[in-house]
């Protein structure tokens, strides 16, 4: 089994930067790795990934070193352990409602006595069968880590209970999602949202935990830096992908400004 970056980067107290692989192709996510990011972001709530894609982009952080951390919204018990056993490091968990759904939820991600996850032994997260079942075992509740995803009012009413959760690691509040569910579509900077990373980083230092957002700039990554934040999900494939082919695209618009006559 893979040590965990981010499980010992939290560990230390020490700040994760996430990248997000928006598109389905292992080699970014191995780039990504080979980049020296911490973690990337894999999405199967808003992208349509299918079991056989997620197992290879899983399998190519695996291959580069990095950890891969997958949002899925489980529908069942199989949802979250099959994404373990291909070896995933870590599971974000969107759209929570209430610190009860957390604790069910984390429940699943860890053998007894911490959880009641159930023995299968022959995944990735086992090497394949080949480490021996007591490791296995005790290393399998030591490095997933779970990111609680608070981006609904009924999560920001319970943020305290759902940041006291045993095998929480990362309270992640997502602004987008936040300024809809208060009101203001996509107003990251309404007093509504401003309160409730607030709240988040209050409770995180209540209870212990890390204190996440998504940053869709440098200069916002930046600033929820300053605020307390210490698990920062930046640059996706995609952002960069537009930024560089807007760059391009100004080049050619020069040149043939330059080239055309007037």
């Amino acid at each position: 089994m893979r040590r965990s970056t981010v499980k010992a980067r939290l560990a230390a107290g020490k700040v994760v930067y996430v990248v997000k692989a928006s598109y389905r192709d292992p080699r970014v996510v191995e780039l990504m790795g080979g980049m020296g990011f911490d973690c990337v972001w894999i999405c199967n709530e808003h992208i349509a990934n299918d079991r056989s894609t997620l197992e290879s982009m899983v399998c190519a952080g695996r291959a580069g070193n990095i950890d891969t951390m997958v949002r899925i919204h489980p529908k069942n018990y199989t949802d979250i352990i099959q994404v373990l056993e291909m070896g995933a490091n870590g599971l974000m968990l969107p759209q929570l409602t209430s610190a009860r759904q957390v604790r069910e939820l984390v429940d699943e991600v860890y053998f007894a006595p911490l959880g009641r996850r159930k023995i299968d032994g022959i995944g990735a997260d086992a090497n394949f069968g080949l480490l021996p079942l007591k490791d296995y075992l005790r290393r399998a509740n030591e490095e997933p880590f779970v990111v609680a995803q608070i981006e609904t009012v009924e999560a920001l009413g319970e943020i305290d209970a759902i940041a006291a959760v045993d095998g929480v690691d990362v309270v992640f509040i997502g602004p987008a999602d936040l300024s809809l569910a208060v009101g203001h579509p996509g107003d990251v900077n309404c007093p509504e949202v401003v309160r409730a990373c607030e709240d988040v980083l209050a409770a995180c230092r209540r209870h212990g935990k890390t204190p996440g957002i998504a940053c869709g700039t440098p200069e916002q990554a930046e600033m929820r830096f300053a605020q307390g934040f210490r698990f920062l999900c930046g640059a996706s494939d995609y952002r960069l992908v537009k930024a560089g082919l807007r760059s391009e695209r100004a080049l050619m618009d020069r040149f043939r400004a330059a080239g055309d006559p007037c």
